[in-house]
C-alpha cells in the first residue's frame, strides 16, 4: 500500500513525497509538512502506513485552512485534533481512504 502521488486542494495539485525523517522540509518533531509555495506535501518514511494516512489528512487540512484563508484562526493544535478524529471516523466507519488508485479497507 502506498500514499497517492498527488492530491488536489482547492484546485491546486500537490505532489505527495515520502522522505527520510531528517529531510530538510521536516522539523525534528514532525512527521509531515505542506509547502504551499512548492505545492508539495512531505511525509516521513519512518512511520507506519496508518500514521502516514493520518499525517496526510493533517497536511490536507492545513492546505484547506490555507486555501479558505483561516490560517490565522486555526492553529496546528486544532488541526491535529481534527485530523486524528477525522482519520478515526473514516477508518472506523469503513469510509475508505483513497490510496494509489484503489480503495483501502486496511
Amino acid at each position: 500500500m502506498h500514499l497517492p502521488e498527488k492530491v488536489k486542494i482547492g484546485g491546486i495539485e500537490y505532489k505527495v513525497s515520502e522522505v527520510e525523517p531528517d529531510h530538510n522540509e521536516l522539523d525534528s518533531d514532525s512527521w509531515g509538512c505542506i509547502e504551499h509555495e512548492k505545492s508539495e506535501i512531505f511525509i516521513s518514511k519512518a512511520i507506519n502506513i496508518q500514521k502516514k494516512e493520518e499525517v496526510l489528512i493533517h497536511e490536507i487540512l492545513h492546505g484547506i485552512v490555507d486555501y479558505v484563508e483561516l490560517d490565522g484562526e486555526l492553529n496546528d493544535e486544532y488541526i491535529a485534533k481534527i485530523s486524528k478524529t477525522l482519520y478515526q471516523v473514516l477508518k472506523d466507519n469503513d469510509l475508505n481512504i483513497y490510496i494509489s488508485g484503489t480503495f483501502s479497507n486496511n
